[in-house]
């Protein structure tokens, strides 16, 4: 019997390209700079078939490993050993608060969900977890498909749209109203939404400082009321204004923004092999309204998969591990204490090895079929750290489909450019392609205007 080799660091180093070069091309494209690594990977290793093998760069003066096949995304984000106790010390394998402290603290300051670990981490979590179920309810669902409603009466008949853009505006629309309980008619609304946050960094740390006050006299002024008084009373008042701070942050607008235009242009437009732009709307619209519901919250989960708005999360070893390869002959990847990892969510979300020879094409009905072996997309993250705002997003989402639906109207218009199409799931794109068409940081969103006519059936 062969034993497994000994684990390995992953290939590549700094001088494949220089470390400028090699994090401007990364924060280009991660897509395109996986992709070549990898086939830069399987030309010097010929006899090696993975097609998700671990990556190492050189990305802010850092030794980052760059994993993309689903089990060790997995392993990373949701170690088995990953302590959650009482102790107070925060001690995990892996950690998110040193990494981000570097690239994110100057907009998104402590105390808050992101900049937390272990044990601290999770007592922060609880009471926001409780009180995030209330932007489930019914009355902001409502609240969302009247937003969208107006969206598409404002754009039915119009000229040809930008549709991520006015998607943009719905989802401040959305965050603001629900998240901070603001109307358009609202002093301060206006600050926030001719971009508070579109500036350069010494400016856009400004601006965060004048939201930060905006959201401080929003919330003495009119406690949102997803806010329990429990958290108010318990939770001090700068990490509250700091996580709404967040929750209505332009990464979170992006983010949102991103998912609901791959929704929709699946449902109203997909375009794959043999394929009826209109099918997916006919096919959610045949049956009950619970079978309805059901097929719509497949298609979300499958755009989910292939088109994660977020691309990825770094976490920071705090010892020496290993990720678990897949092959017994195959080594298992060393990762030395204090290096960092970063978790690429479409690549673990088209591994062939869990998703199927398929894995790179949108099904939509994919996650209907009752199959316990089909796991969830990575999209909000895994474990511990798993996005508080996964449910909302979900629910979210669906409720802007309903108002569509409701308004009996089609988008008419075509997606042509392939990264595109690879981007959705509709055809397979080049890493080229793909680097060309769609901006994958901070978020995955078209490079260049997605034009779509919002048109009322008769």
């Amino acid at each position: 019997m062969t034993s497994k080799p000994q684990p390995q660091l992953p290939a590549g180093n700094a001088s494949m390209l220089s470390g400028v070069s090699e994090n401007l091309t990364f924060h280009a494209s991660p897509e395109s700079f996986i992709v070549n690594h990898v086939l830069h990977y399987h030309k010097q290793h010929p006899g090696e078939v993975a097609n998700r093998v671990p990556l190492r760069a050189k990305i802010l003066n850092r030794n980052v490993i760059i994993v993309s096949a689903y089990h060790q995304v997995r392993a990373v984000l949701c170690p088995r050993d990953e302590r959650t106790d009482d102790e107070g010390d925060g001690k995990v394998p892996y950690v998110a608060a040193a990494p981000y402290k570097r690239l994110m603290e100057a907009f998104f300051p402590p105390p808050n969900l992101l900049l937390n670990d272990g044990c601290p981490h999770r007592k922060m979590k609880e009471p926001w977890a409780v009180c995030v179920q209330s932007l489930e309810s019914e009355k902001m669902q409502s609240r969302i498909v009247a937003r969208t409603s107006g969206l598409i009466k404002r754009l039915v008949g119009s000229e040809a749209v930008d549709l991520y853009k006015e998607l943009k505006e719905l989802s401040w629309e959305i965050f603001l109203s629900t998240v901070l309980d603001f109307s358009p008619a609202d002093q301060g609304y206006a600050d926030i939404n001719a971009g508070i946050w579109h500036s350069p960094r010494k400016t856009g740390i400004g601006a965060r400082k004048k939201l930060q006050s905006i959201i401080l006299d929003r919330l003495r002024s009119r406690r949102p009321v997803w806010i329990s008084e429990d958290v108010l009373k318990s939770r001090p008042e700068e990490e509250i204004v700091n996580h709404l701070l967040m929750s209505t942050s332009s990464l979170a607008v992006k983010a949102f923004s991103s998912l609901l235009l791959a929704f929709l242009l699946n449902v109203y437009l997909f375009g794959g092999d043999d394929a009826v732009p209109g099918q997916i709307l006919k096919w959610i619209a045949t049956g009950s309204p619970q079978e309805a519901e059901e097929k719509a919250e497949a298609v979300l989960q499958e755009t989910l998969r292939l088109s994660p708005p977020i691309v990825g999360v770094m976490r920071r070893a705090t010892t020496e591990r290993t990720l678990p390869s897949l092959g017994s002959s195959e080594s298992d990847t060393m990762v030395p204490a204090s290096w960092d990892v970063w978790s690429y969510f479409p690549g673990a979300n088209r591994d062939h090895a869990v998703f199927g020879g398929d894995a790179d094409y949108f099904k939509m009905a994919r996650y209907l079929v009752d199959d316990s072996r089909l796991p969830p997309p990575i999209a909000f993250g895994l474990g511990s750290k798993t996005c508080l705002g996964q449910q909302f997003v979900f629910k979210a989402a669906t409720a802007v489909l309903q108002a569509f639906r409701q308004s009996r109207v089609e988008l008419k218009g075509s997606v042509i450019s392939p990264g595109m199409k690879g981007w959705l799931g509709w055809e397979i794109a080049s890493p080229e392609q793909w680097a060309k068409d769609i901006k994958q940081l901070p978020t995955q969103r078209p490079s260049k205007p997605t034009m779509i006519h919002v048109i009322r059936n008769t």
